[in-house]
C-alpha cells in the first residue's frame, strides 16, 4: 500500500535528544540532518520511541479519514474493538461506547476478544499434542515482528495461530459475509502493519484516533443514553477479555490443558522479551513449555497510545473485573480454521572488521581503549555500538557527547588564540578557567612568561594577577554585565567589557588596549561614525534651509574615516 509508515517524525519538533535511540530496543532509528527517522525495515512497532519522545515529534499515522470513507461507501462497516477498551473508557458503560460508535456511522461493534477465544482454543489443541515442544505466543504483533526480523531461528516455535484480530475478522466474515468491512480500534501501533500484511481487516485506528473522532463529531459518551439493542455482536466475549493483561492468554489456555503451572510462563516488556529469546539457544526441551510474550510492560493495557493518566494496577483490575471465565466458551469444536504460518524477514546485520571499527572510532576522537567512555549519551550502549551505527550510516558524529565537548573546547581555544583582544574567564573564586596570550601580554612580561609555562594559566588567582579584580567581583555579585568601559592600567587605557557566563559561578572579561596606534585609529573611526549618526538629521535640515553645500560635514567626516582606515 502507498501509505506512509505508521510511525513518522515531525522533523521541526525533533530536538536531538536521542531519547528515541536510547529507548528503541532494536535501534531502528536513523539520525540524519540532526533529526531522527524510523527505519521501517528494522522497526518492530513497539512504540517505545513514541512514549519516550519529550517533544511529541514521533507521531502515529491517523487513518480516521479512511474509516470515514469506508462508512460513506458501505453501510456494513463493523468495529473490532480491542478488549483493553474497558481500561481506556473505564468510566463508561460498554453499551454507551457501542452507541457512540454507531453514531459515527458503524453498523455494529464486536469484541476482538472473540478472536482471542478462537486463538486460545487453537493453542489448546496444538499444545496438547504428545510432544515436548517450546511454543511461543503470536498474539502480540510486535513480538512476532521481532522474531521474524531478529530471531528467525525461533520461527518454528511460533504458534501457528492467527493473531486475535485476524481470527476475529474471519469470524465476523463467517457470520456476516465476506463483503463486510472491518475497522479495528485499540491501543496498538503494530496492528497497522497487520492491516497491510494480512488484509484480513480494512483499517486500524488507535484509541486516540477514536477519542479525536468523537471530539470532532461532538459525541460525549457520558451524555448519551444507550439503547438495549446497542450491544456487542454477534454476542459478548468472556474469556478473551483477559488477553490485554500479562498472563491473560495463559488463563484462557491453561485451564483447558492437562498440565501444571511449570508448563506456562509470561513475560511483558521488550527488554525482558529480548532477554528470554536470547536465552533460548536450544529448542530441545524435556517438557512442554508455552511462553506468552507481550511487548508492552503489563500487557496491552499499557500500550504506547493507552491512557497514561491511569495507573497500571487500576487498568488491570478493570480488565479482570470485566471478564468471566467459562470453560464451555472455549470454541474447541469451532469449524473456523485459524491456523497461520508466519514467514521471516531477517534484518541484515553487517559485521565490521577491527580496522573499520577503529577508523569509525577515530572519527569521534576515540584513538585508544581508555577514550571509549561508553557513557550512553548518543543512545547506544557502547562506543563500539555507536561506531557500528556510524558505519551503517544511521548515526552522525555529532551524537557523541564527549566528541562534541572536545570539539567545542578546541574551537573555543582556537578563537581565544587568534583574537586580537585580551580574554579571560574566571570562576566564582576568581581562579582562571581560561585566558589567551593577549591578555597575559597586557599584564606584563612576567605574566606572559607564566603563560608560556602554564598555557591558559588555569587556576591562577586573578587577585594576585590584576589590581582590578573588583570588576570581576562586582559582576559575580550583581549578575549584571559591564559593557564598554575604560580602565587605566600600566600606562595603558583598556577598553573592556565584563559579563556573566554562568550566574554566580563564572565571569568573562574582554579588553583592548586603545592606546595602541591601531586601536587609536579604530577609536577615531568609531567616534566619527557616531558624529555622523547623531548629526545627520541636523545636516539634512541645514541643507533644506540653505539649499546648497549643506552636507559638507558628512563629506568631511567620511574623508576622515577613509584616511584612518587606509592607515594614512
Amino acid at each position: 500500500m502507498s501509505k506512509k509508515y505508521p510511525i513518522h517524525t515531525e522533523a521541526t519538533d525533533c530536538q536531538d535528544c536521542f531519547k528515541c535511540v536510547r529507548n528503541c530496543p532494536v535501534k531502528a532509528i536513523m539520525i540524519k540532518d540532526n533529526h531522527a527517522d524510523v527505519i521501517s525495515e528494522r522497526c518492530v512497532l513497539c512504540g517505545k520511541c513514541i512514549s519516550a519522545c519529550p517533544n511529541n515529534s514521533k507521531n502515529i499515522r491517523s487513518d480516521i479519514e479512511e474509516a470515514r470513507q469506508l462508512i460513506k461507501e458501505d453501510e456494513r462497516v463493523i468495529v473490532s474493538l480491542a478488549p483493553s477498551f474497558i481500561s481506556e473508557f473505564g468510566g463508561q458503560q460498554a453499551q454507551r461506547l457501542v452507541t457512540g460508535l454507531k453514531k459515527l456511522g458503524f453498523h455494529g461493534v464486536s469484541e476482538t476478544a472473540l478472536g482471542a477465544e478462537l486463538v486460545s482454543a487453537a493453542i489448546h489443541r496444538e499444545f496438547n499434542r504428545n510432544e515436548n515442544r517450546l511454543l511461543l505466543s503470536t498474539a502480540c504483533p510486535s513480538v512476532v515482528e521481532y522474531i521474524r526480523k531478529y530471531k528467525p531461528q525461533l520461527r518454528s516455535n511460533l504458534a501457528n495461530v492467527m493473531t486475535p484480530v485476524v481470527a476475529h475478522s474471519q469470524l465476523l466474515k463467517d457470520n456476516y459475509g465476506e463483503s463486510i468491512n472491518i475497522v479495528f480500534i485499540g491501543p496498538c501501533v503494530a496492528k497497522k502493519i497487520e492491516v497491510e500484511r494480512y488484509e484480513a481487516f480494512d483499517v486500524c485506528l488507535t484509541f486516540d484516533d477514536l477519542k479525536n473522532w468523537f471530539a470532532e463529531e461532538g459525541i460525549k459518551l457520558d451524555r448519551w443514553q444507550s439503547e438495549a439493542k446497542d450491544d456487542f455482536i454477534p454476542y459478548p466475549a468472556k474469556n478473551g477479555r483477559l488477553y490485554p493483561v500479562d498472563g491473560g492468554m495463559i488463563a484462557g489456555v491453561k485451564k483447558n490443558c492437562a498440565v501444571t503451572d511449570l508448563n506456562f510462563m509470561s513475560f511483558s516488556g521488550m527488554k525482558p522479551v529480548q532477554d528470554i529469546l536470547d536465552s533460548l539457544g536450544s529448542r530441545d526441551l524435556e517438557q512442554k513449555l508455552f511462553i506468552e510474550l507481550l511487548a508492552c510492560p503489563g500487557g496491552c493495557v499499557n500500550g504506547p497510545v493507552a491512557d497514561s493518566e491511569r495507573n497500571i494496577v487500576s487498568k488491570k483490575l478493570s480488565v479482570i473485573s470485566n471478564s468471566t471465565y467459562e470453560p464451555e466458551r472455549i470454541a474447541l469444536d469451532s469449524e473456523l480454521d485459524v491456523s497461520f504460518d508466519y514467514g521471516v524477514e531477517p534484518v541484515e546485520m553487517k559485521t565490521y572488521s577491527e580496522e573499520e571499527l577503529s577508523e569509525a572510532l577515530s572519527r569521534i576522537g576515540k584513538e585508544k581503549e581508555e577514550d571509549e567512555l561508553n557513557c550512553g549519551g548518543c543512545g547506544y550502549d557502547s562506543c563500539r555500538d555507536f561506531a557500528t551505527a556510524l558505519l551503517d550510516n544511521k548515526a552522525e558524529t555529532d551524537m557523541c557527547v564527549s566528541y562534541m565537548r572536545s570539539k567545542a573546547q578546541k574551537t573555543a581555544n582556537a578563537l581565544l588564540r587568534t583574537m586580537p583582544s585580551g580574554v579571560v574567564i574566571a570562576d566564582q573564586d576568581l581562579r582562571v578557567i581560561e585566558c589567551n596570550r593577549r591578555f597575559a601580554s597586557l599584564l606584563g612580561e612576567d605574566i606572559e612568561e607564566i603563560f608560556d609555562t602554564v598555557p591558559g594559566m588555569k587556576n591562577a588567582n586573578l587577585r594576585k594577577l590584576v589590581p582590578f579584580d573588583y570588576i570581576f567581583e562586582k559582576v559575580l555579585e550583581t549578575n549584571e554585565d559591564i559593557i564598554g568601559e575604560e580602565l587605566r592600567f600600566n600606562n595603558r587605557v583598556l577598553f573592556y567589557s565584563a559579563f556573566v557566563i554562568e550566574t554566580g559561578k563564572s565571569v568573562g572579561f574582554i579588553c583592548q588596549d586603545i592606546t595602541e596606534p591601531s586601536m587609536k585609529r579604530e577609536q577615531v573611526v568609531q567616534k566619527a561614525e557616531e558624529v555622523i549618526s547623531k548629526n545627520l538629521s541636523m545636516v539634512q535640515e541645514i541643507a533644506y534651509l540653505l539649499g546648497e553645500n549643506a552636507s559638507e560635514t558628512e563629506v568631511l567626516m567620511n574623508s576622515v574615516i577613509e584616511a584612518f582606515e587606509d592607515g594614512k
